[in-house]
């Protein structure tokens, strides 16, 4: 909540993209220097998504949390409606590689809302069949192996 009221909607989906970012291309070589940055870009992702009170807090919850009819994600906001303010593309990749990361280094429970955040954006406002698939994929392993853990 915080973070949200201080960077706003925009400020933390670009916060994400410039950690995911800074994980992949300035921390190459330096794995917990770049697991901090692909962990403060997702707790940047999340808050967005508390942003609309129709999503879970907890982040387990997004397992099975059931995605919106519309493409907003905050009511009467169209977060990719202006490529200049939030571009869809980089937003995607982000979001691919910071849930990539966040599975592979066994953060599955904390990769849920990015996950979810991933494939909300893939299916229904940039319709990638590929990206769709692949969040689909990294969610369900998180899933399987959850549930593997227990």
């Amino acid at each position: 909540g915080r973070l949200l009221r201080v960077c706003g909607v925009w400020g933390c989906l670009l916060g994400g993209i410039l950690a995911a970012k800074m994980a992949r291309y300035v921390c190459q070589g330096q794995l917990d220097v770049g697991m901090e940055y692909t962990l403060m870009s997702a707790t940047l992702f999340k808050s967005v998504l508390l942003a609309s009170c129709m999503n879970p807090q907890g982040d387990m919850e997004y397992v099975s949390h059931a995605f919106p009819d519309t493409v907003e994600l905050v009511p009467g906001l169209e977060l990719l409606s202006d490529r200049f303010r939030c571009p869809a593309l980089p937003l995607l990749a982000s979001l691919g590689q910071v849930a990539g990361e966040l599975v592979q280094r066994k953060h599955a429970v904390r990769s849920l809302p990015v996950l979810w955040l991933y494939q909300h954006f893939a299916q229904t406002a940039h319709r990638s069949t590929r990206h769709t698939a692949l969040a689909k994929l990294l969610k369900a392993g998180v899933t399987q192996w959850q549930i593997i853990d227990r």
